[in-house]
């Protein structure tokens, strides 16, 4: 009675909207454009209330570190980035806070408590309300020890050839030739090179997207870096070890 609530496909949604929004500016006839508006008001307003009622079950239970309280959460920031209006003021203060959450319960070594899979979809969501905070001035999402980490978790899971650590978290045995996009907004976001060197050294193609232009056009500025993690690193929350003689494949 009264539904469950929101979900992961109201972050899906909200991001795929904002953007096409965003991108497409006047180009979207006016009344269409207030139509959106009107409905990004009442995801807003309905995520809020999901909150305020503990309508899903990871409310209820107070779960910061699923996925599933990530994705509403980003949802609720890029409405309220998007709507720009002061009365949402509280509702952006609680989407902040949930995702602050969300970083402190997985810990400061980077990795997602709920294995590679759920964790690569999941930070994607994470990075880019991280994203699009920043570019309105707002960091508080990036001084987190997981953000700062994440990308050194992931490189760590790769193992020589492409296959990639607990096969079973992952989704496949093998990672894919293009990085997730969660390593590439890891890499835009960060103050240091070590995701920019996971990012040449373990994966061979960028994604012709929106996103790989993005990279691209950092890389750019950047450089190239050989600047890259410990060839060691322990995971306590998931009972790992990782460890290699060296990151060249070849030796």
């Amino acid at each position: 009675p009264g539904g469950d609530g929101n979900w992961l496909a109201t972050g899906y949604g909200m991001r795929a909207i904002v953007h096409t929004l965003s991108i497409m500016k006047d180009r979207i006839p006016q009344d269409l454009q207030e139509d959106m508006r009107a409905l990004i008001q009442r995801e807003v307003d309905s995520i809020v209330d999901d909150w305020r009622t503990e309508r899903p079950w990871f409310v209820r239970s107070d779960f910061p570190g699923t996925n599933q309280w990530v994705l509403p959460s980003a949802a609720l920031l890029y409405g309220c980035l998007f709507l720009g209006d002061e009365k949402n003021r509280d509702a952006y203060e609680l989407g902040v806070q949930n995702l602050a959450r969300t970083c402190v319960s997985q810990g400061d070594d980077g990795s997602w408590r709920e294995g590679l899979g759920y964790g690569l979809f999941s930070a994607e969501y994470l990075f880019w309300a991280g994203w699009a905070l920043a570019r309105v001035g707002d960091k508080r999402l990036l001084g987190f020890g997981f953000t700062s980490n994440f990308s050194d978790w992931v490189t760590h899971m790769a193992m020589p050839g492409g296959y990639c650590v607990n096969a079973f978290d992952c989704g496949a045995y093998r990672l894919s030739d293009r990085p997730p996009n969660s390593l590439l907004l890891a890499a835009l976001l960060a103050s240091d090179e070590r995701p920019l060197w996971a990012v040449d050294h373990l994966f061979p193609r960028i994604p012709d997207s929106m996103l790989g232009l993005l990279f691209r056009f950092h890389m750019a500025k950047a450089g190239k870096t050989d600047v890259g993690p410990e060839p060691f690193a322990a995971y306590p929350s998931q009972q790992l070890l990782t460890w290699r003689s060296d990151w060249d494949d070849q030796t």
